[in-house]
């Protein structure tokens, strides 16, 4: 597997303890975790600049809505959701189905953060 070579990271999760799942796993795979917050609007009020975002939703939430909100921030982001959903045409988004295993996680930030890399 591939290792995320000290990629920045905002981890943006409202069930907490997700949250530290996500980032213990992102640390394993070698991301540097800048933060951790329960929302997009918590998130802008950090000091470190991510390079990437996992952006992950609620089953009762709008995760068309997290992705638009996700896709503002100009950054590579993975958005995991209850059901798939389109990120539109950008090629540094992806959609992460639950439940998903940590080859999944990893493999799908490095997909979309290191998508201008990648051959067209």
């Amino acid at each position: 597997m591939r290792d995320l070579l000290g990629l920045r990271v905002l981890v943006v999760e409202p069930d907490r303890t997700l949250a530290f799942v996500l980032a213990d796993a992102l640390t394993l795979a070698g991301a540097r975790v800048v933060a951790m917050c329960s929302n997009l609007s918590e998130a802008a009020r950090g000091r470190e600049t991510p390079q990437a975002l996992v952006v992950g939703t609620r089953s009762t939430g709008n995760p068309e809505a997290a992705a638009r909100d996700a896709q503002r921030w100009g950054l590579p982001f993975l958005l995991t959701c209850d059901r798939p959903v389109s990120v539109g045409d950008a090629r540094n988004a992806r959609c992460l189905t639950k439940p998903f295993c940590y080859h999944d996680l990893v493999e799908g930030l490095i997909d979309c953060a290191f998508a201008h890399d990648a051959p067209r």
